[in-house]
């Protein structure tokens, strides 16, 4: 059996987060004069640490954990509907 001293030093997080999202659609009538539609979502994400992180000391060896001060994620997406059925009136509200 193992009989560490485990003592938290320090556990200091602060995330900060920003989102970006843009949103494309596009519609047409198909071959079948069907309405067709298309979406395409994408997002970015950018996240910022500002203080120092944690550590943590077991049996007197200092383990830290510190995230980068910077970094981003991104997602895309794409959608498509073509079951609508299109009138001419309807192309003209369009």
């Amino acid at each position: 059996m193992f009989d560490g001293h485990v003592s938290n030093q320090r556990s200091d997080t602060l995330e900060g987060r920003l989102v970006n999202s843009a949103v494309y659609q596009k519609s047409w009538l198909n071959d079948q004069d069907l309405m067709s539609r298309i979406y395409v979502y994408g997002i970015a994400n950018f996240y910022s640490e500002f203080l120092n992180g944690t550590k943590v000391a077991v049996s007197g060896v200092c383990f830290t954990n510190k995230r980068e001060t910077l970094w981003a994620s991104l997602g895309l997406a794409v959608h498509t509907i073509g079951v609508f059925t299109c009138t001419q009136s309807m192309v003209k509200a369009l």
